[in-house]
């Protein structure tokens, strides 16, 4: 999961810069958690919710700027370690709401729709649908549990 560190760091940043400012954090399920192996939704969320405030903490202590390229790279470095390993299922996982994505205007208006580009590992990303006020998620899996995922009972009490 990437983290936004903008506003997760102590050092100073200009008010005009651009680009993406961020660490990729992750955890892996199917480790021993509380006693159980498998978590449930509400579990996974408190996983994740940990996962961000250690990341929180970790970067809040960064002194300088170089240091902080130096973490943010062996956080890239890792990942891709984990993915090149081939044994692990990643699951990536963000959350773009309140970046306010549709607000950017470069000279042609605002944009009309803000998507992701589609992963070669399965994802979930939550995005802020303007016209509805709502949430999307873009989610990218196989097509036998896409179809599960579009039956199952809890995901339905959260959809229209």
């Amino acid at each position: 999961m990437p983290v936004n560190l903008r506003e997760k760091i102590n050092l100073a940043i200009p008010a005009n810069s651009c680009g993406n400012l961020f660490a990729v954090t992750w955890v892996q399920s199917g480790q021993p958690t509380a006693g159980k192996i498998e978590l449930e939704f509400d579990g996974m969320v408190n996983v994740i919710h940990d996962m961000i405030a250690d990341a929180k903490t970790k970067y809040a202590t960064v002194a300088d700027g170089e240091e902080l390229c130096s973490m943010v790279g062996d956080s890239l470095a890792e990942f891709v370690k984990i993915l090149a390993r081939g044994k692990d299922c990643p699951f990536g996982f963000s959350s773009w709401c309140r970046l306010g994505l549709c607000e950017n205007d470069f000279g042609w208006g605002r944009p009309v729709l803000v998507s992701n580009t589609s992963s070669n590992f399965k994802s979930i990303f939550l995005i802020d649908d303007e016209e509805t006020g709502g949430i999307d998620a873009w989610i990218t899996t196989d097509e036998d549990e896409m179809i599960l995922l579009k039956q199952d009972p809890e995901i339905l009490k959260f959809t229209s």
